[in-house]
């Protein structure tokens, strides 16, 4: 069974369809779109042509979603027996679950001991250096190695990017505050209805991305961790010292900055950069 693809005018088409099995007007559809004629026309043949969406009786005609067989590969919403789509996500909706994985699974599989993870993508009128240094995600903390007795203090940023705006100017974004980092990841939100049609601008990404040693995330669910793929992996840097400190200083909280204050007194001292007994970074 091959999973289900849209293209992106498709996806939006059938998102705005309700749910509930009731139709819409294709005149009010093509409206909320903002598509021409031929191109809400391509939308819904596409959408019929799969057997998501019904002609529906209506003035100017309409649409409605179709019921979903149980051995289809759409998933179903049982109650209603219709196909479901997860909307589009907002990209600051995707920051939240982002920054619980970034805490849990997605540290631990690199080695990566969270001191602070937050989201600095709304400081207001706070200056942080220019156009583009100011990331969406950052998290501090510290890396260990398996057969390495070194312990490397790591300041990572993060641009994220919902599926609606998946393009090269991510790589560039990441590219400017990662002067003031160790590395820097562009995160991309595809939905798996859309890894088909968004696979160009994600190789155009990761190409871009390789050539200046950014990394690059795919995910299609924030919140869960076996839908995240490292496409290419962040080269480190050595940013100068006084610039990760005025950076940490002008992004992170005061929370995260105290935490991040005791993790290097304690680093001093040859201890582990969190007590034992509260190793949870700030949740700001």
């Amino acid at each position: 069974m091959t999973q289900l693809q849209l293209t992106q005018d498709e996806y939006r088409l059938f998102t705005i369809t309700p749910d509930d099995g009731s139709p819409i007007g294709n005149v009010s559809a093509r409206t909320r779109l903002g598509f021409p004629k031929n191109r809400y026309g391509r939308a819904k043949d596409g959408l019929l042509a799969k057997h998501l969406i019904l002609r529906a009786p209506g003035g100017g005609g309409a649409i409605k979603r179709a019921p979903a067989a149980d051995e289809s590969d759409i998933e179903l919403d049982s109650n209603r027996g219709v196909a479901i789509v997860t909307p589009p996500v907002a990209e600051s909706n995707l920051y939240a679950p982002m920054l619980a994985t970034l805490r849990g699974a997605w540290g631990a599989d690199r080695g990566f001991e969270p001191i602070a993870v937050e989201d600095v993508a709304n400081l207001g009128r706070r200056k942080t250096g220019g156009k583009w240094t100011r990331p969406d995600l950052v998290a501090v903390g510290v890396t260990t190695f398996d057969f390495v007795p070194d312990l490397l203090f790591d300041v990572i940023t993060f641009e994220v990017k919902p599926a609606d705006q998946v393009n090269v100017v991510a790589v560039y974004e990441a590219l400017a505050h990662r002067r003031s980092a160790t590395h820097a990841f562009v995160a991309a939100h595809i939905p798996a209805v859309l890894s088909d049609s968004l696979k160009t601008s994600v190789q155009q990404v990761v190409e871009t991305a390789a050539e200046h040693g950014i990394g690059v995330i795919r995910f299609a669910d924030p919140s869960d961790y076996e839908t995240w793929e490292v496409v290419v992996d962040a080269v480190r840097v050595t940013s100068p010292p006084e610039q990760i400190d005025a950076f940490v200083r002008s992004n992170l909280s005061l929370p995260g900055q105290e935490l991040v204050s005791a993790a290097v007194n304690r680093l001093r001292q040859g201890l582990q950069p969190t007590p034992a007994t509260n190793p949870v970074a700030s949740a700001v």
